[in-house]
């Protein structure tokens, strides 16, 4: 069967979802959060985001990314789950490597991403990952919440063990897609979360989460939007793998609009479970933000 778009997307209900996301401006618990959060907004750096690597959310990060939660591992394991749900049919773990070295190779451009930290404990060799092996917030509630997540934990686990495996791996060893592994330290004590809306083309403001000791948690709203119509694009390629994972859908769209909706629910599952103050235990203030340019290459922004 032929796959074909039948036209261009709608937004595909992320507005809506991002909407519930928001808090109202009384909420806000200063104008000085606000003012921090302008201020990174301010230093963004503009950059190719198909490119570059999606990295995780995480505040802990000090350096400009373009953040979704679990970076591309978190899309990819939305990415099978998807699969997986409008098919019927899970794969084993054979199949979902298979998908992972064809995602590294046609979504990720050989510069894939995830990350641990400092207090997850280390994966022994020819071991499954666990909840305490995984330092990424967003995928260890994946992995603990199959149903909520709508994830099957063999998803998430065979991932994330290869994953783990192939960044021990010596350059020798190390196959011909290269994956990304960085271990994040310091703890969790952010105190915001930005959303970013938009792009302009293949470009995107890459913002600091960690600016001055300051930490925020940072979505991409607008690149995930944009990533995820790449996956839909590429998904007869990602699925034909194997013999047994052919893709079977009458449109790339539904594909799309499944995975969109998934991958937004998850985010706000994630938001609702870590973007809450340690203190008070009260959910962090959350921007929406516009980041355009003017005439001089400066930076302007909408709240």
């Amino acid at each position: 069967m032929t796959l074909c778009r039948a036209g261009s997307s709608p937004a595909l209900g992320t507005k809506k979802t991002l909407q519930s996301m928001e808090n109202s401006p009384s909420d806000y618990p200063s104008d000085e959060t606000k003012s921090l959060a302008r201020e990174r907004c301010q230093s963004a750096k503009w950059q190719n985001f198909y490119l570059t690597p999606k990295e995780c959310i995480d505040g802990r990060t000090d350096h400009e990314i373009f953040g979704v939660p679990g970076g591309d591992a978190g899309l990819l394991v939305a990415t099978i789950a998807t699969y997986e749900k409008m098919t019927g049919r899970p794969l084993d773990k054979k199949q979902i490597i298979a998908v992972l070295d064809k995602y590294i190779d046609l979504i990720a451009h050989n510069n894939f991403y995830f990350h641990t930290d400092n207090h997850a404990h280390e994966l022994p060799d020819n071991q499954e990952a666990q909840t305490d092996n995984i330092g990424c917030g967003h995928l260890k509630e994946v992995l603990k919440n199959p149903e909520k997540y709508q994830t099957r934990k063999e998803i998430t686990g065979a991932i994330l063990t290869e994953l783990y495996t192939r960044a021990k791996q010596t350059p020798s060893q190390k196959k011909s897609n290269p994956i990304k592994l960085t271990t994040l330290t310091s703890n969790h004590d952010e105190i915001a979360v930005i959303i970013i809306e938009n792009t302009d083309n293949d470009q995107a403001p890459a913002i600091k989460p960690n600016l001055n000791g300051q930490k925020m948690f940072v979505y991409h709203a607008g690149v995930a939007k944009e990533i995820i119509k790449k996956i839909a694009d590429n998904a007869p390629d990602l699925f034909k793998a194997n013999s047994t994972t052919k893709f079977e859908y009458k449109k790339i769209d539904e594909f799309e609009s499944q995975l969109t909706e998934l991958f937004n629910q998850q985010t706000m599952a994630t938001v609702e479970e870590l973007a809450i103050n340690k203190n008070t235990q009260q959910p962090l203030p959350i921007y929406k933000v516009s980041i355009t340019r003017d005439k001089q290459n400066n930076n302007q922004i909408n709240f």
